[in-house]
């Protein structure tokens, strides 16, 4: 279940078990004297947002590993109780539209990510740092034990909830530029820096007009660019309208130091 770091290490490229033995009967072996790791102790996870969903996503693992589908299980009993429908039923189903929809998508991603990060500590690889992006950040807090992991599903069910009954009036688009020359292209318009991916990938949210006409500017100059496969202009004031309601089911969690 884990690879331990021994001192050394034997390694031999064959082709079937007996290529396998005669190197070993043979004494064909090499040992790799492993480099002093201690400046590599420090393991970071890093939880992303939405968007990295995808049909049948960790399937074979929840069907295989008991310790993923123990933690998968509790955050799908708190999806059940609010929809009366498996996230289990639903990411199995193949339906690619039905993930995609933000209500279903974000609960399905937190469980995933928070029982990824449970089974990797269960083998023994153990952050000591927590890192996420927007839905993401949510994950690395339970993972960080800010709050349970049923609090965690209900924040983010109740989140993505909110979110999807927004009426949508607008996307978001990647950008192949830096950050200051996303700020001159946006200027004047309804649109906003949602994401610094690196140093020259952006993401830009705000209405379709705007990023359409962001879009064909792009083109034009040979830029890359590309529209997210989202329902809302996520990360950008179009948000605004949920924050009341949002902050009253915070107000209704425990949240403990990280």
């Amino acid at each position: 279940i884990g690879r331990v770091s021994f001192e050394k290490r034997f390694s031999a490229v064959v082709s079937n078990r007996e290529d396998l033995l005669t190197c070993l009967k043979e004494k064909v072996i090499t040992f790799h004297q492993s480099q002093n790791n201690s400046a590599f102790t420090k393991i970071a996870f890093l939880f992303s947002g939405q968007g990295s969903q995808y049909s049948k996503m960790a399937s074979s693992l929840y069907s295989t590993c008991s310790e993923y589908r123990k933690v998968f299980d509790i955050c799908n009993s708190v999806f059940i109780d609010t929809y009366k429908e498996s996230l289990v039923d639903i990411i199995f189903s193949g339906e690619e539209s039905l993930l995609n929809q933000t209500r279903i998508t974000q609960p399905a991603l937190f469980a995933l990510e928070v029982s990824l990060a449970k089974y990797w500590i269960y083998l023994g690889v153990v952050p000591s740092y927590l890192m996420g992006h927007s839905l993401g950040e949510y994950a690395a807090a339970c993972i960080a034990e800010v709050f349970s992991m049923e609090d965690g599903m209900r924040l983010v069910i109740a989140r993505s909830r909110l979110m999807d009954s927004l009426q949508s009036k607008g996307g978001m688009l990647s950008v192949a530029l830096s950050y200051e020359k996303c700020l001159s292209l946006i200027k004047g318009k309804q649109a906003w820096v949602a994401a610094i991916n690196g140093p020259e990938s952006i993401v830009l949210s705000g209405s379709f007009e705007d990023l359409n006409d962001i879009s064909a500017h792009l083109e034009k100059e040979n830029i890359r660019f590309k529209f997210l496969s989202v329902s809302h202009a996520f990360h950008s004031p179009q948000m605004n309208d949920m924050i009341n309601d949002f902050r009253k089911v915070l107000e209704e969690i425990v949240l403990r130091p990280p």
